[in-house]
């Protein structure tokens, strides 16, 4: 039986054209879904920052208010002055608190336990985008400096020193006492602390959200 190899080789190039093409198409549908996909985690990140600067600026506002009272409190240790009697209920009940952040990170988690982040295609943008959440360790840092410092050192004087019932009625002794003394100066520090690293946080959440609306 003759071949006719002109047919043949038409038929051939007919089929991998075919191959290439189907090839062609279904890189290029997957390259569409990619970029789609990774359209929807640059949205999903720029909405989790900016709740993450939400946050962080109401924070910002509470240390803010909370180091006016500690320096309403640091100067009933100089001059007995007007309200003197309330101030240790003050301190009890207004320096202790501080805000503890936890980051809006689900998407971001969701990219790197998946494998997804390599959709990320800008390499820069794909970078800063972990190193914003590595970053995020200062806050926890200086929040675990605070709940130090209160279990160690304010919650023992209170327990030990002071009785909240008669804390009106001792506010001239308890005023005097070095160690409340301390304990104030510290909770000024540690606000100062926590206020410079909230408009750190922020100013890098500012940042990453004006870069990824670059990238969408």
């Amino acid at each position: 039986m003759k071949i006719n190899w002109k047919y043949a080789l038409g038929e051939l190039t007919i089929v991998t054209a075919g191959i290439l093409i189907a090839f062609s198409l279904n890189n290029w549908a997957q390259s569409r879904q990619e970029q789609k996909l990774e359209r929807q985690y640059l949205a999903s990140l720029k909405e989790d920052i900016e709740a993450d600067r939400k946050e962080l600026e109401d924070h910002l506002a509470f240390l803010k208010e909370r180091v006016k009272v500690a320096q309403g409190v640091i100067a009933h240790f100089h001059r007995e002055l007007p309200g003197r009697d309330t101030i240790p209920t003050v301190i009890f009940r207004d320096l202790r608190g501080m805000p503890s952040f936890v980051p809006h990170e689900i998407t971001y988690l969701t990219l790197t336990n998946s494998g997804d982040l390599k959709l990320i295609a800008d390499f820069e943008v794909r970078n800063r985008i972990t190193e914003h959440y590595n970053r995020y360790q200062s806050l926890y840092d200086e929040n675990k400096r605070a709940e130090a410092y209160v279990r160690d050192h304010v919650s023992p004087f209170f327990m030990e020193e002071a009785s909240f019932e008669s804390m009106s009625r001792d506010a001239d002794k308890l005023l005097t006492d070095h160690r409340l003394r301390n304990i104030v100066y510290a909770w000024f520090g540690i606000y100062n602390i926590q206020i410079g690293v909230h408009e750190k946080a922020i100013k890098r959440c500012l940042e990453m959200i004006a870069l990824l609306e670059e990238s969408l």
